[in-house]
């Protein structure tokens, strides 16, 4: 079963109307989408809590590995039924559909996962839905899901970037979408290195920006920061140290060239 690729909402994307106060999740959630009600290809029951989604198992099978292993264990087993004397058995499975608790999750995650990975829905992926389903995409193993959550981050956070100095993003912003980066964005085991997704390093993008930022403490701030790794840490302060040593090397190569002018202003005086 292919799927069509998803919609991201790139850096100039409008967005839809919603009402006062309400989230762009909350605005969807009340989408009525095709796997909220049960129909005829919809062989398994998703239950959040007391709520139902109605989805296909090819589906969630195609898309996530692990549930395609999950859905494969919860098969019914062959039963044998007998025919008569000298005939061979038969075995025949029951058609029952197959249940599946997540109550651990929320209903908006559940409801942004199945938008997305339904090729019924022409779903539009939003900076806020890729930070919903990023955890899942983890949790369920879906490749395709976390690289387009990815992308539409990039896009989003490059868009924040779009017409001012290097630097100027507020901290806390910056620091937010490098913990994603730093928790999600990774090459996976296998596959060769994708370099037009490499050129799209949401990662690189937070790093420099953080090294551009003048603040004086902005080295404390990310060594203390949490959900970042020691790793990340690491590269960030030796890349501000780098810029710091160069400013410096700078600036003793001007009074360098300085001293000859200030010789000669004495000579002449």
């Amino acid at each position: 079963m292919l799927k069509s690729p998803r919609k991201h909402q790139g850096k100039g994307a409008e967005p839809k109307p919603r009402g006062k106060g309400q989230s762009r999740s909350d605005a969807r959630i009340k989408e009525k989408l095709p796997f909220m009600e049960d129909g005829p290809f919809c062989d398994v029951i998703i239950s959040v809590g007391e709520r139902k989604f109605y989805s296909n198992s090819g589906i969630l099978a195609y898309n996530s590995p692990v549930l395609m292993s999950k859905l494969t264990d919860n098969q019914t087993n062959a039963t044998e039924t007998g025919g008569r004397k000298g005939q061979k058995k038969v075995q025949t499975s029951s058609k029952k559909n197959k249940e599946l608790d997540w109550s651990h999750i929320n209903y908006k995650d559940v409801y942004e996962m199945l938008a997305f990975i339904d090729p019924r829905v022409d779903t539009e992926l939003t900076d806020e839905a890729a930070t919903r389903l990023l955890p899942l995409s983890e949790e369920f193993d879906m490749k395709q899901m976390r690289k387009f959550c990815l992308l539409t981050l990039y896009d989003k956070f490059s868009g924040l970037q779009k017409g001012k100095r290097p630097g100027s993003i507020h901290i806390d912003t910056t620091i937010r979408y490098l913990k994603l980066a730093d928790l999600y964005e990774r090459e996976d085991a296998g596959n060769k290195p994708d370099r037009s997704r490499l050129r799209k390093s949401l990662r690189t993008l937070c790093v420099n920006e953080l090294v551009a930022n003048n603040n004086p403490f902005i080295g404390k701030l990310v060594a203390d920061t949490d959900g970042i790794s020691e790793e990340l840490k690491r590269s960030i302060l030796e890349k501000k140290l780098n810029q710091v040593n160069m400013v410096l090397a700078r600036e003793r190569r001007a009074r360098v060239d300085d001293k000859p002018l200030r010789k000669s202003m004495v000579y002449w005086k």
